[in-house]
């Protein structure tokens, strides 16, 4: 059946394990390319760029769901997500057979937005990991890596990167209802005064193949500390650090620090990074030593993982989700 993972993994199943059905299809599959050539592709090509209309002036429509934000996206882009998907549905299966693991661990999971589509899949999600671990907040969380203790437990500690408005407004109530604290990350130059604003800054950070959506307000992150979440800085301007100087660098850390914590009154103790690949997106040896003199209590990268204790609050490792991913899929992540 369309849109059901568990259904496609079991199919993917049954054609490992039968030689002669996968003969058989692959077959089909070879007679049914050769009735393509390049000729048809570059006619049908051709027609589906007619059905666009031409670019306009008018101010862009705010995606509510997930399909509005990627609709802008290439073709060829969501082909390849699709296939992304159903290998992750593989190897979820795959991971999950020998159950959770007994280890005890500290874990990142990360989402950037909860659209008003994928709210009934969020809400799945929190209840899914409440059953293999406990939700701690930013502050606990970096409490346990500077004990340099062992983690005598296993916990999990959520957080939001960009600042994207449907946190407050799809994500929190589901976190409220369930008593789960996370941190939120924002970028200080894309918080606006007035639910709704758009700016030029706004149009780049979305770029051409993203429908934009909105940022949270300066009193929408002070809703989100009232509800009990974490207010933390995803740099000033989300640029790519790697590409910075030493003192641009300091700049977009100091900067957005300030800012937050003078429009909010607290303290702004946390630092994600943008993109947040070590060596690709941000300097190893200088980003975190940076966000540490500059009061900041921990640094919270992309590279995939979990934590263990006596592990550098400055080197977080965390692992990225879709509310849209099955219970299939989020078994794998928890299994890394």
């Amino acid at each position: 059946p369309p849109a059901d993972p568990d259904a496609l993994c079991a199919a993917l199943i049954r054609l490992i394990e039968n030689p002669e059905q996968r003969k058989r299809l692959g077959n089909i599959a070879r007679q049914t390319a050769a009735s393509y050539t390049w000729d048809v592709y570059a006619q049908s090509v051709a027609a589906l760029y007619e059905k666009f209309p031409a670019s306009s002036s008018e101010p862009p429509r705010f995606a509510d769901t997930y399909d509005e934000h990627m609709a802008p996206r290439p073709i060829m882009w969501k082909a390849r997500q699709k296939l992304e998907q159903a290998s992750l549905v593989v190897r979820a299966h795959r991971r999950c057979i020998g159950g959770a693991s007994d280890s005890r661990w500290l874990r990142f999971p990360f989402y950037h937005h909860v659209f008003s589509d994928e709210r009934r899949g969020f809400a799945r999600h929190m209840d899914e990991m409440r059953k293999y671990g406990e939700f701690i907040s930013l502050d606990q969380a970096v409490s346990l890596l500077e004990s340099g203790t062992a983690i005598d437990g296993r916990y999990f500690c959520l957080t939001f990167d960009d600042g994207f408005r449907n946190t407050l407004s799809n994500g929190l109530p589901i976190l409220m209802e369930r008593n789960i604290p996370a941190a939120i990350f924002v970028v200080s130059d894309l918080i606006v005064n007035r639910a709704g604003d758009h700016s030029p800054e706004h149009d780049r950070f979305f770029g051409p193949h993203r429908r934009p959506t909105t940022f949270l307000t300066w009193e929408d992150c002070r809703i989100l500390i009232e509800s009990g979440m974490t207010i933390g800085s995803h740099s000033a301007r989300h640029r790519r650090f790697v590409t910075l100087s030493d003192e641009e660098a300091e700049q977009e850390l100091s900067a957005s620090k300030k800012r937050i914590e003078e429009r909010l009154g607290v303290p702004c103790a946390h630092f994600c990074c943008p993109w947040g690949k070590p060596g690709r997106d941000f300097v190893v040896e200088r980003d975190p030593i940076l966000a540490q003199r500059l009061g900041y209590r921990s640094f919270l990268t992309t590279k995939w993982g979990h934590m263990s204790g006596g592990e550098s609050p400055y080197a977080i490792r965390r692992v990225g989700l879709l509310a849209r991913y099955g219970l299939a899929q989020l078994h794998y992540f928890l299994s890394m």
